[in-house]
């Protein structure tokens, strides 16, 4: 904890000195308007194009966190700003660590991953240079998510039901309600990761048939998913509902765009170049998985598959 923490602060201290990142002053604007009314929002947010409803629109839990922070401590609206920012990514380390720590039972494999994280250009890419505030924050919560749905799912893959492994499901739906409450982006990111843990940890279980594998990797994660989607019906259906009376022709060009004149050059993205200051692509530079990270990984695959088989 204490590793991951000073390790944080030294590469991102400067978050704590000054706002960062393009989109911050689009989030801080909205904290501020949010403060002034909390907690009895108003329905109508006029400050944003011609009007907006802020709760059917983007995330603003984050936003709420932020404000009780204030309230709760001597810090002004903008120092709790910066202070959850900044935090957002060591506390995502710790839950890497304690994720893997739970799952291979090696704390110093864990801790590697927690700093490396940590390290990583890209864990702070979304707060140093684009702003994408309430992301970052959200990423939190994927790990006590995983955590808790891992737990369930090795009761369940040995065949065993019990009190505790329906309660860390349930505290692994709640993880997983809340992390789209911070961002639908990381919903996705931690409904994905939960079936790619199922479907490979499936593999290892005998009888190893198709029909068995699929069958195993398919329950336990609906478990997860369907249970979530009805906790979150409170703004699922108002939020589509919203979503379908705006215009999207202009958001589905403006995506069309960026997709495919803005995304990342792979070199940059594994470290292998550097964007040059006159290219417009520029705002990716940090957007990179160094080869200090990625080699390490691909040389940890390829050993567990070679140790699986001689396990198995």
């Amino acid at each position: 904890l204490v590793i991951i923490f000073a390790v944080a602060y030294l590469v991102g201290y400067g978050y704590l000195q000054s706002l960062k990142g393009s989109d911050s002053f689009f989030h801080l604007s909205n904290v501020f308007w949010f403060s002034k009314f909390f907690p009895e929002i108003p329905y109508w947010y006029p400050l944003q194009n011609g009007g907006v409803v802020p709760v059917w629109g983007y995330p603003v839990l984050s936003y709420f966190i932020v404000i009780l922070i204030e309230r709760l401590s001597s810090l002004s609206l903008v120092g709790a700003y910066q202070v959850l920012g900044f935090l957002s990514v060591p506390l995502t380390a710790l839950g890497l660590y304690l994720f893997i720590w739970s799952r291979i039972k090696n704390q110093t494999l864990a801790l590697i991953a927690g700093v490396f994280y940590t390290l990583a250009p890209i864990s702070w890419v979304w707060l140093f240079d684009w702003g994408f505030y309430t992301e970052s924050i959200s990423y939190f919560f994927i790990f006590p998510t995983l955590i808790f749905y891992d737990s369930y799912l090795e009761s369940y893959l040995k065949g065993k039901s019990s009190m505790a492994s329906r309660v860390v499901l349930v505290l692994a739906i709640i993880f997983l309600a809340i992390t789209y409450l911070f961002h639908p982006t990381s919903f996705f990111i931690t409904a994905v990761s939960a079936f790619a843990i199922t479907f490979f940890r499936s593999i290892e279980v005998k009888p190893r048939k198709i029909l068995l594998i699929l069958k195993r990797s398919v329950i336990p994660v609906l478990s997860l998913i369907l249970p979530t989607l009805l906790l979150l019906g409170f703004i699922i259906f108002d939020f589509y509902a919203y979503a379908s009376r705006v215009p999207s022709a202009p958001a589905e060009s403006d995506k069309e765009v960026f997709i495919n004149n803005y995304s990342t050059p792979p070199d940059s993205l594994l470290g292998l170049a550097k964007i040059p200051p006159t290219e417009f692509k520029i705002g990716h530079r940090n957007i990179v998985v160094p080869p200090l990270i990625w080699v390490p990984g691909i040389l940890g695959v390829f050993a567990s598959i070679i140790y699986s088989r001689k396990v198995l």
